[in-house]
């Protein structure tokens, strides 16, 4: 969870986290557009010394905890949810004693929060039986948007953009730990639940955003987006005949016809399971070349391209939003 403000008088940023290394995600590039000069991220990556591969942040760490298959083995190292976001943002809030009540008023008009889960909810849940996965998505649904009336609370009249969750089947990481030498998925099962997760996650979102009245919400189709540049992609390769052209053609080609080379092999290698490599801990990052001709950073993250056209493409959004909501107003008058 992140929000975004644009003060007066105070030009700075104040980050609780660093930026990735692949350069600024897309609610830098949201900020950027709307004109905010101060950006609180509450959302936090997995340490390098994680041991259980692949993973990130859940709306509800308990429901997956509780819900889990039960072992001797200590429970795993887990994000801060977003209820725990929730709270820190509260917390953060009520510190901060020496605002002015015309800067809190600034605030409250002109701060938007940007709250983006599913992927790592449908990941964990795909793993279980039809039934329960769904009924797992469905709580975790009722959770985020009993969030959302936490916020509103606090922020009355709360602006939201909701992303919708991609679907994590078209990730890297998702082939590295889920499919065979020869690409087939270990188990289809698990395949097939996870794009009806995905589905039912998004879905259930559009519906109770479309009903919910205690603020504003953007919802950004992502999902769709993220499917869109991966069949484009492959369409245009289909339609070249690469074997016939010499390689600086093809590049050429590829770049007037779409801001992707790859978007299946990410830009930095991670090793198994998105451990770092030797090369990595040492400081030395095997890198691509033009890593924002790459889809994907690592395994399970978008690359800087990526990133800058769905920040971008949501500010636009919104700005459009806002003046159409500006010139309704009007009309009433």
């Amino acid at each position: 969870m992140a929000n975004s403000r644009k003060q007066s008088g105070l030009g700075f940023i104040r980050r609780f986290v660093e930026e990735q290394r692949q350069g600024k995600v897309w609610t830098d590039w949201l900020c950027k557009g709307l004109g905010c000069d101060r950006h609180d991220n509450f959302a936090r990556s997995l340490p390098y010394t994680f041991e259980n591969g692949y993973d990130g942040a859940i709306v509800d760490n308990e429901l997956l905890n509780r819900t889990s298959v039960v072992s001797d083995s200590p429970t795993p190292e887990r994000l801060p949810d977003l209820k725990m976001q929730v709270d820190q943002w509260i917390q953060y809030e009520e510190h901060r004693i020496f605002v002015s009540h015309e800067e809190r008023d600034f605030e409250r008009n002109n701060t938007v929060f940007t709250v983006s889960f599913g992927v790592w909810d449908i990941w964990h849940y795909s793993l279980w039986e039809r039934d329960a996965s769904k009924a797992a998505v469905m709580t975790s649904m009722a959770i985020l948007f009993e969030q959302l009336n936490i916020l509103a609370r606090y922020r009355p009249g709360v602006k939201v953009i909701l992303p919708t969750a991609v679907d994590p089947t078209f990730l890297p990481g998702w082939h590295r730990i889920r499919k065979d030498e020869k690409g087939r998925d270990i188990s289809v099962e698990v395949l097939h639940n996870a794009i009806f997760l995905v589905d039912l996650w998004n879905q259930e979102l559009k519906t109770r955003f479309s009903h919910w009245d205690r603020g504003t919400v953007h919802v950004f189709d992502t999902g769709t987006w993220f499917i869109k540049q991966i069949r484009d992609r492959q369409l245009l390769s289909m339609n070249l005949d690469f074997p016939t052209r010499a390689a600086s053609s093809v590049k050429k080609v590829i770049t007037m016809n779409g801001p992707w080379d790859e978007v299946s092999v990410p830009c930095v290698h991670h090793g198994e399971k998105n451990h770092p490599i030797e090369a990595e801990v040492n400081g030395d990052v095997p890198t691509c070349e033009t890593p924002e001709r790459y889809l994907f950073w690592d395994d399970v993250s978008l690359g800087p391209t990526a990133h800058k056209l769905i920040g971008t493409k949501l500010s636009e959004l919104i700005k459009v939003a806002r003046w159409q909501s500006e010139i309704e107003l009007r009309s009433r008058k």
